[in-house]
């Protein structure tokens, strides 16, 4: 019986940090456009259409409820059809949310667009699904992997609340959950979904 005794090539990329990458843009983006991004739309919003920043806040709590409520069968979804399926169908259904909060013009649209599509979206395709990610690639390294993760979340708090106000500013607030969409479905679901 012959031995292998060649030794394994350096320099190749482990593809660990490539779904690493993946899953830090998928967090990035949904974290910024789902967690970040509300309670700047939330006084124009108010302002604008003649609502009580009780009611649209609503918005947000349902938007929570349906992003954490779920999680058992957002676990076992994963185990069955793996996080790549639950990131792309789960941001891609937010993305579809945050269009239909651009037609928003009675605050059970907010309820139904952003308490039920985008929170329930991005309950199936952010955290469990990107922690996933890292629990499948990393063993030695798995602690920083999920640092990195968290991180980009925190990164995508950073960077949507300032472009949000400045997109707000320029083009409304309409266009702007568009712009949100699209970004949305670019990173997270085409850019994200294809690296992983």
């Amino acid at each position: 019986m012959a031995r292998n005794t060649k030794t394994p090539r350096r320099g190749r990329v482990f593809y660990g940090w490539i779904a690493l990458a993946g899953a830090a843009l998928v967090y990035f983006t949904s974290s910024g456009t789902f967690f970040y991004s509300y309670g700047v739309f939330l006084p124009t919003m108010c302002d604008e259409l003649g609502w009580s920043r009780a009611a649209m806040g609503a918005g947000l709590s349902l938007g929570l409820l349906t992003f954490g409520l779920p999680s058992p069968l957002i676990g076992a979804s994963i185990t069955r059809f793996g996080p790549r399926v639950n990131m792309v169908l789960g941001n891609l259904l937010a993305a579809l949310g945050l269009v239909g909060m651009s037609l928003s013009h009675e605050v059970w649209h907010v309820y139904f667009f952003y308490g039920g599509l985008v929170g329930l979206g991005t309950g199936f395709g952010l955290y469990i699904a990107c922690t996933t990610v890292v629990n499948n690639w990393f063993i030695r390294k798995r602690s920083l992997g999920m640092g990195l993760i968290i991180a980009a979340g925190g990164l995508g708090g950073f960077a949507f609340p300032p472009l949000v106000t400045w997109l707000i500013s320029t083009i409304g607030w309409q266009m702007s959950w568009m712009v949100l969409a699209g970004i949305n479905f670019t990173f997270a679901v085409l850019i994200g979904g294809l690296i992983l």
